[in-house]
């Protein structure tokens, strides 16, 4: 089985293209839109659509990340929408679309549109595949000890200096 199809897991991560992204838990994909968002983050916050209503401003925007954790519950008209946006927008956001279950079977239940399964044939990844789980799992960890250096730093920064509040509350009784 393949993890992904067309780009590679890791170039869909920090690339510009709008993505299927099925299997794992609706927390693995939002860890990986979160990760995704990462690479755009001078561009804003991720914004997260789950319902239809909240769509159309979301594909409004020419920068950043819109994450849909499941574009079957979108509806096939929402899908319409992001088929638009796909083909007809220059400048849009990576969109990274979550499916609960594989990609063809969403079609064939009529869940999930053919032309933008179609136009999203070589961006798909699927989290349900150890070997995609392992590089995501290295990848994260690559970024992890530079953020838990600071941590330590900024809690024995802490301890040498006391906060003014406490110490003027014992002075107090």
């Amino acid at each position: 089985m393949h993890s992904y199809r067309g780009y590679s897991e890791p170039d869909l991560v920090t690339n510009r293209s709008s993505l299927l992204l099925h299997g794992g838990s609706a927390a693995d994909r939002r860890a990986w839109a979160l990760e995704a968002q990462q690479s755009f983050s001078a561009e804003g916050e991720l914004v997260e659509v789950t319902a239809p209503d909240q769509l159309g401003p979301a594909l409004a925007l020419t920068r950043g990340v819109v994450f849909a954790p499941d574009v079957v519950a979108l509806g096939l008209e929402a899908q319409g929408q992001i088929i638009r946006c796909l083909q007809q927008q220059e400048e849009r956001p990576k969109l990274v679309l979550g499916l609960q279950r594989r990609p063809a079977d969403a079609r064939d239940a009529g869940g999930l549109r053919d032309d933008l399964l179609y136009r999203l044939q070589n961006a798909q990844v699927d989290l349900g595949v150890e070997d995609v789980q392992q590089k995501i799992r290295a990848r994260r960890q690559k970024r992890a000890p530079s953020g838990s250096a600071k941590k330590p730093a900024a809690k024995a920064a802490r301890k040498r200096s006391p906060p003014a509040a406490k110490s003027s509350k014992k002075k107090r009784r």
